[in-house]
């Protein structure tokens, strides 16, 4: 195939010098003309030489065209004709009938050509020749002779270049070539042309004459696949599809060095010659707007040729191109997809068809230029993934000015041109690249759920878009490029929070600018689809579908609207929310770094107003800086514990104020104050002039319901346990009774949930540290997996101090309790981590795992909590007078979980103070019921009671007991309502 299809090439660019003959306004008559070479006693073999037209491209025939010149000019001297200065082609016909019995048809037909170039670029009469100008019809089949060769020459040394050699120098070969060609040809066409353009020739007749007759070697064309080719002599040269005049050689030959070298680098050009794909692209584009720029000027509507023609020339000639099973198809959807639009497909392609392909062409190579410029920002496996680091990126100006660059190009080319219909089916077409380009290669389902994201951007339906919407988007791909180097580029190993939520405040705002509001109803996303996206971006196998509650549940209750589909306005609500979240984060970064190290882990830090003048606040309004530092300054003031940038708080006796502890609080504080409201309750009325505080709460029904609902998030970080209602108890008793912020009301508020949400975040960290710790060190054999160990209880708990203090070195954090562990007796230490245990295990009988070692390490934390609150006198002992303090904390959960509220109508409750110095003191619970209170009746309170952190433990696993024998006796009470209601 590559053979015919150079010989098509040289058929190309020869065509125009071998059709001169068939100029006529009439079909020729006597084709077969025979010359011998013994009937005008010439010095040479006229048959044999006329034989060797056919090798015209390949060996120089100058000899034998000498003996044609002079067989000719001796056949005018000899014969008589009726103008002795003119051959006649019925004339010179009768001669070799008569004279010359036996020539082939193949000589006659070769010898036939010579005669007929004067035609078209001598502008000879009809069927005549004149003799003056014989001399100059061989002048131009010598030089057509040597071009021919060189052009053969230039492209079997492409095809089949030797070691070390570049296409390049065959393809300036090939076009040198043909500009001496057309140097020659075109000063003689336009020196003989008429005002007219000549007599027009049947030119497909004419092509397959010749190739009948053998001219070109083995090369073949069949009637069909000519008639598709010649499709694309209109697009050129103009004029009619079988047609072809004087004026239309002139311009061939114009524009043929250009064209026909550009179509031969187009075939021939490769990576390793022009340096790697980025140049060979380039290249390409520079070729093919160049085969753009010799396109003849026609009407739009003119047509060119059809979808069948080109899959038959794609078929017979281009089969064995590189990349042709991608180029076919590709043309066809371009066509169908993006010229045609949506319901509009045609089999036919216009002359504005044909530019539209040329301009796409141009444009998509632009994109994907950019796109291998860029392509570390593209691949899957750096898709959108904030933190992501890859080293050696370019910087974010350079890729800006790039995405800059790129709009510019493609607004100015789109603006220029009319490519798009109003209809454009753009996801279909790009979908389909998906499936072919091995670069691009998104799951189809991803493609489905992200399509929404254009309307977003630029409004209108999702799946179809349209050239206004085009021009919308690339003034837009600036900010774009901006926000995707962000989240995609963000070291979070170098960049300082500080300088990351800055950045993040920034992108939101452009992200704001560039959401396309005008129709803030029109759905751009679902909850499924945004999974199915996190799903795909993550690529750690990991299923978020069942996310999609979550989701929607949020949606639903925050944001409002349909709970499974995001518009335009959502996010345009969701991305207000996320404003303020940073912003916060960003004012709290400036505010801390304004406070002076000597004053920041002071009792008391107050910021005033003053203070903020000079600080870079980008561009937080001045009435948002006021409300965020009156929260900030009672936060400061009343939290005592903040993380460090290694995770870990101080537990001691003295406040040690972190950043990142600060940020944590204020982040936590603010999803509380966010979903307090839509999932908490709030006291009535009524209450609140009974003294309960106006503010959102969840109490031990709103936290399970929560709990449930958060399910897929508490799974995924291996915190979900089957035992639901006794974890989320034991979670608002923590949190309400037993930190810093903790008012003992049996709810919690978003000033206990920051707290507790600090203390969760160490817990989390530490707790994985300490079980990692004692299987590096064979303290304790891992029973289960490497992915999720596992330790013996006993095992665990011999080693939890020595793992915790030395090991981790937690003992600089937690100066009390190491005092206390090194102080006190081996069991009581023991004792002390199982009475934790005791009230944090929501599932018994089984081994120490992540998670439990999470909570109960977070228990000992509340623990801590306790007692740096209530010990004034720092002794590390809560004596009298300071658990006496403590008591207005837990009196109420000191009633409720006692039972005292129920007995007698409440007469016992009186007995509520002896129920929590008992517990301390004896470290168990009371009898229940009555029995209880007839013991606490009697129970006389020792004078110098003092608790440890031993009595605190027990006291803590006396009121989880308690707490789950109501449990307990509640679900068993719902149980028996249920089955009494069911029986009939």
């Amino acid at each position: 195939m590559f053979r015919q299809l150079q010989q098509l090439t040289i058929l190309i660019f020869g065509l125009s010098l071998f059709s001169c003959g068939y100029f006529s306004d009439q079909p020729v008559e006597n084709a077969d003309i025979a010359f011998v070479s013994n009937v005008l006693e010439a010095n040479c073999n006229i048959t044999k030489d006329a034989e060797q037209i056919s090798k015209l491209a390949e060996e120089n025939i100058g000899s034998s065209l000498n003996c044609l010149r002079t067989g000719l000019k001796t056949y005018t001297e000899v014969s008589k004709r009726a103008n002795p200065n003119f051959i006649t082609l019925s004339e010179l016909t009768t001669f070799i009938n008569e004279n010359l019995n036996g020539a082939s048809s193949s000589l006659r037909e070769k010898l036939s050509l010579f005669f007929r170039l004067g035609n078209v670029f001598l502008n000879e009469p009809n069927e005549s020749l004149s003799v003056k100008n014989i001399d100059a019809i061989f002048d131009l089949l010598r030089v057509l002779n040597i071009e021919a060769i060189q052009l053969k020459n230039a492209i079997d040394g492409a095809n089949a270049k030797r070691e070390g050699e570049n296409f390049l120098a065959y393809s300036r070969q090939f076009s040198r070539s043909l500009i001496r060609l057309a140097d020659f040809y075109l000063p003689i066409v336009e020196a003989n042309l008429s005002k007219s353009s000549g007599h027009a020739i049947d030119l497909k007749e004419f092509i397959l004459d010749i190739f009948e007759g053998n001219t070109f070697g083995d090369f073949e064309v069949d009637p069909e696949t000519l008639d598709s080719i010649l499709g694309f002599k209109i697009l050129f040269v103009g004029g009619e599809k079988i047609f072809l005049n004087s004026r239309e050689v002139k311009r061939f030959l114009e524009i043929s060095p250009d064209l026909a070298s550009s179509v031969f680098n187009l075939y021939f050009a490769n990576e390793e010659d022009l340096g790697g794909q980025i140049n060979q692209l380039v290249y390409f584009q520079k070729n093919i707007n160049e085969i753009s720029e010799q396109v003849f000027s026609h009407g739009d509507r003119t047509i060119i040729t059809t979808q069948k023609d080109i899959d038959l020339i794609f078929d017979k000639y281009f089969d064995e191109m590189e990349n042709m099973d991608f180029l076919q198809p590709t043309v066809k959807e371009l066509k169908n997809k993006l010229i045609d639009g949506k319901n509009n497909y045609s089999e036919i392609y216009t002359f504005k068809n044909i530019n539209s392909l040329f301009s796409l062409a141009d444009i998509g190579l632009d994109a994907y230029l950019y796109y291998l410029n860029n392509e570390g920002f593209f691949k899957k496996e750096q898709a959108i993934r904030p933190g992501f680091t890859q080293r050696g990126r370019i910087s974010k100006q350079d890729f800006v000015n790039s995405t800059s660059n790129l709009a510019e190009t493609l607004r100015l080319k789109i603006t220029d041109s009319r490519i798009f219909p109003s209809e454009v089916e753009y996801f279909d077409f790009f979908k389909f690249l998906n499936n072919e380009m091995e670069e691009i290669n998104i799951d189809e389902n991803v493609l489905d759920a992200a399509i929404g994201i254009k309307t977003l951007f630029v409004g209108g339906r999702k799946e179809i878009t349209n050239k206004d919407e085009i021009i919308i988007l690339l003034n837009k791909l600036r900010n774009l490029g901006d926000l995707y180097y962000d989240l995609t580029s963000v070291d979070l190993e170098t960049i300082s929070a500080k300088d990351l939520l800055k950045m993040g405040l920034e992108d939101i705002k452009v992200f704001k600018s560039i959401i396309e509001s005008s129709d803030s109803l029109q759905p751009v996303i679902t909850a499924k689809n945004i999974t199915t996206i996190v799903e795909y971006i993550s690529d750690d196998g990991t299923s978020y579908e069942n996310y999609v509650p979550l989701i929607e549940s949020l949606k639903s209750k925050i944001i409002k609207g349909y709970k499974d589909i995001f518009s335009v306005r959502d996010f345009i609500v969701a991305a207000d929310l996320i404003e303020e979240f940073v912003e916060k984060l960003y004012f709290t970064e400036i505010t801390f770094d304004l406070i002076k190290p000597d004053r920041r882990n002071n009792d008391r830090v107050v910021v005033k107003q003053s203070e903020l003048k000079g600080a870079s606040y980008s561009k937080i309004p001045l009435e948002k800086q006021v409300a965020y530092l009156k929260e900030l300054n009672q936060i400061l003031n009343t939290y005592r514990y903040y993380r460090n940038e290694d995770g870990y708080s101080f537990y001691g006796n003295s406040i040690k104020r972190y950043v990142n502890g600060l940020r944590e609080i204020v982040a936590v504080k603010w999803v509380a104050d966010l979903l307090l409201p839509v999932y908490g309750e709030y006291p009535s009325d009524e209450e609140i002039e009974a003294g309960k505080p106006a503010k959102w709460t969840l109490t031990k029904e709103k936290l399970d319901a929560v709990l449930f609902e958060f399910r897929p998030a508490l799974e995924t970080f291996g915190m979900w346990t089957e035992n639901i209602q006794t974890f989320g108890r034991n979670i608002l008793l923590l949190a309400d009774l037993f930190q810093e912020q903790s008012d003992g009301t049996l709810d919690i508020d978003a000033r206990e949930i920051a707290e507790y949400g600090g203390l969760v975040f160490m817990a989390v960290k530490v707790g994985d540290e300490m079980l990692d710790t004692m299987i590096s060190k064979g303290y304790c054999e891992n029973k289960n997996t490497v992915d999720d160990p596992e330790l013996e209880n006993d095992c665990y708990r011999e080693h939890f101090f020595k793992t915790l203090m030395i090991d981790l070195n937690m003992k600089q954090y937690m100066t009390k309790l190491y005092d206390y562990v090194v102080s006190a007796d081996y069991d009581e230490v023991i004792n002390f981590v199982k009475s934790v245990e005791g009230f944090t295990r929501d599932l018994t009988d089984v081994r120490t795992g992540y998670r439990m070692a999470r909570i109960i390490f977070g228990a000992m934390l509340n623990i801590e909590s306790t007692l740096i609150r209530f010990d004034l006198n720092q002794d590390n002992i809560l004596e009298f007078a300071e658990l006496e303090k403590g008591y207005a904390v837990y009196d109420d959960a000191v009633i409720s979980l006692s039972g005292l509220d129920k007995i007698a109508g409440g007469f016992f409750e009186y007995l509520a103070p002896k129920a929590y110095y008992y517990m301390i003191d004896k470290m168990k619970l009371p009898p229940e019921g009555a029995a209880g209170a007839a013991v606490l009746q009697t129970y006389f309170l020792p004078k110098k009671i003092q608790a440890k952190r031993l009595n605190v433990g027990k006291l803590l696993e006396g009121i989880i007991e308690q707490a789950n024998a109501q449990l307990e006796a509640e679900n068993e009470a719902a149980e028996q309502e249920a089955g009494e209601e069911a029986t009939p």
